[in-house]
């Protein structure tokens, strides 16, 4: 910095033996405290380096910024001292570039400096001293590239900025990162990062989501991870987990956004706690955030939950996606079935294209060595049979997204009764249970299966009911509970429509065994052919095939709205297998 006062003077005494005066110092604004000013002007003695007007100046604490936009992508790298001052390639700030389409048209510089050396410039007239490189791949219009990488030295003498006088715009310090906000990668208090000398061996789990370099930096006692990524896809990463970042939504001072480092990456600093070594992150897309900003996307869409490992004595980074395992309370009411333990481990986040989350159910013994989503009676040839594994655990898939990336597809069999069967080593023979996981709780529930069936159709098997499209008339049904019918509508849960959670506003249940009645409102939200209709009990559940045709005539059986039964319907307890295939809301 000595050097740049020393420039300074010179140019001060250069224009006084010019104007034969003395240069008039800039008014100040009445604090020069933490926030954004705008310059009224700001001219450069080099008329080839040519930039927008959102020009600005930071300050906060002792360090201050000057935040310059060009629109040639000429240089790629400022710094505010003279060429003579011994630069390096590696001196100064790396532009960030500003993309047209797939061009690089400019770059955008937060050239930093002292706030005294800010001070003693608006004292002398604005005038600060600066210095261009030109970029590493630079070509002139003849072909050379003679000067390709060097710093632009002046014929006669340095460039420098002539500053307005300031006028405090804002409060905020934010400084311009790869998408235009955010810190720019800059470690809070300023100033550059010391190498720890710790460089990290990467290992990649995931195509989407790479790291090509990290090291362990700090500053002060601060410690912080360094990640460079490769491709420009990510440029904002935010510390914590998808909820923590869709809680924080657009408050993007939280976000940490990427830098170009020397060999073009975008690089992120990750503050570290002691000893950490899972850190979650949450990447945002670009493109995503572009859709976002133009409102053609939520702003949740644009975050893919990630993580990286430390492994402090191996020095190595594995980098993936986020991986999270929530243990379980079990509540078992089933005799002779052991269980010592469950939880869920979930993989990415509903962005993801391999997002998927598992109930670990660890057995108390090896009594049972296979298990079966859905009754047992309903296993045949090529069946999905799940295995007890080496850790004495059946791991069953509880939900996934059918189509990757899209989180529309996400298929779930969270919070719902679900029928799992599983076979006894012993006997020979598959056994019913039914398993009630909560995220939301974070518990597990099991049961034994109950026999339900609908009124009337004990003899039949899938029941298929019909509905008129355009009738006024109500769809109504009745589910008995083979034992303790008196306690059905205590069992109850809810409703499924073709796999989706019907709100409880469309239909409404009372006792006498359980009499369910569908709104003909909802009814007629239906589109015409067939639907899968579950009703849910924390012990089972039946499931019938009801069809909506416009062109029917409302049934006349003396009974309003009632249904009409073209096969009589019987009891089908494996229908939680049919939501494997069916979305969740």
């Amino acid at each position: 910095m000595k050097h740049l006062m020393k420039t300074l003077s010179a140019l001060l005494l250069i224009a006084v033996l010019t104007l034969g005066a003395a240069v008039p110092a800039l008014a100040l604004p009445a604090a020069l405290d933490d926030g954004t000013y705008t310059p009224a002007s700001l001219t450069s003695s080099l008329s080839m380096f040519k930039f927008t007007n959102d020009y600005r100046v930071v300050v906060n604490g002792d360090q201050a910024w000057l935040v310059v936009t060009s629109t040639t992508n000429r240089y790629d790298r400022m710094i505010l001292a003279a060429h003579s001052d011994g630069l390096t390639a590696d001196s100064g700030v790396q532009g960030i570039p500003v993309m047209d389409n797939d061009t690089v048209s400019g770059y955008t510089f937060a050239a930093p400096l002292t706030k005294t050396a800010l001070l003693d410039a608006i004292g002398n007239g604005g005038v600060i001293v600066y210095t261009l490189r030109y970029r590493a791949d630079y070509t002139d219009s003849s072909g050379s590239s003679a000067n390709a990488g060097k710093w632009y030295k002046g014929k006669n003498a340095d460039y420098y900025f002539t500053l307005g006088a300031l006028e405090k715009t804002s409060t905020s310090t934010e400084l311009p990162s790869a998408t235009g906000s955010g810190d720019g990668g800059q470690i809070p208090g300023g100033g550059d990062l010391v190498a720890s000398g710790t460089e990290l061996t990467v290992t990649n789990t995931t195509n989407m989501f790479k790291a090509v370099s990290a090291s362990l930096q700090t500053r002060g006692e601060q410690l912080y991870l360094v990640v460079a990524l490769n491709g420009a896809s990510y440029r904002n990463l935010f510390p914590g987990t998808y909820e923590e970042a869709v809680a924080n939504g657009d408050r993007r001072e939280n976000w940490i956004s990427g830098t170009v480092n020397g060999s073009g990456k975008y690089e992120f600093a990750l503050p570290l706690a002691k000893d950490q070594t899972v850190v979650p992150a949450v990447s945002i897309s670009g493109s995503y955030l572009a859709k976002y900003e133009k409102g053609e996307s939520p702003l949740a869409r644009a975050f893919y939950p990630r993580q990286f490992v430390i492994d402090y004595e191996a020095q190595t980074l594995t980098v993936g996606d986020w991986e999270d395992v929530l243990p379980l309370a079990v509540t078992n009411e089933v005799k002779m079935f052991k269980v010592s333990g469950a939880a869920l481990h979930t993989v990415g986040g509903v962005n993801s294209n391999n997002y998927k989350t598992e109930l670990v159910l660890t057995m108390g013994s090896t009594s049972f060595d296979k298990a079966y989503i859905g009754s047992g009676s309903d296993i045949g040839e090529g069946a999905a049979l799940i295995e007890l594994n080496e850790s004495n655990a059946f791991v069953l898939p509880l939900r996934h997204v059918e189509t990757a990336g899209d989180p529309d597809s996400v298929v779930s069999l969270l919070e719902l009764p679900l029928v799992v069967s599983f076979h006894s080593v012993k006997k020979d023979v598959w056994y019913d249970r039914v398993l009630t996981t909560s995220e939301q709780g974070g518990t597990l529930v099991i049961r034994e299966r109950s026999d339900y069936q609908v009124a009337g159709a004990e003899e039949q098997a899938t029941p298929v009911w019909k509905w008129n499209g355009g009738s006024d008339a109500d769809l109504t049904v009745t589910v008995v509970r083979q034992e303790d019918d008196a306690a059905t509508l205590d069992h109850f849960v809810g409703v499924l429509m073709d796999g989706k959670v019907v709100p409880a506003a469309n239909y409404s249940v009372r006792s006498g065994s359980l009499i369910l009645t569908f709104q003909p409102s909802y009814l007629r939200t239906l589109s015409d052919g067939a639907h899968t209709v579950s009703v849910l009990f924390d012990d089972g559940q039946v499931s019938a095939s009801l069809t909506v045709k416009g062109a029917l005539t409302s049934p006349n059986t003396g009974d309003t709205g009632v249904v009409v039964w073209l096969l009589a319907a019987a009891l089908s307890l494996t229908a939680a297998a049919l939501l494997l295939r069916r979305k969740a809301v």
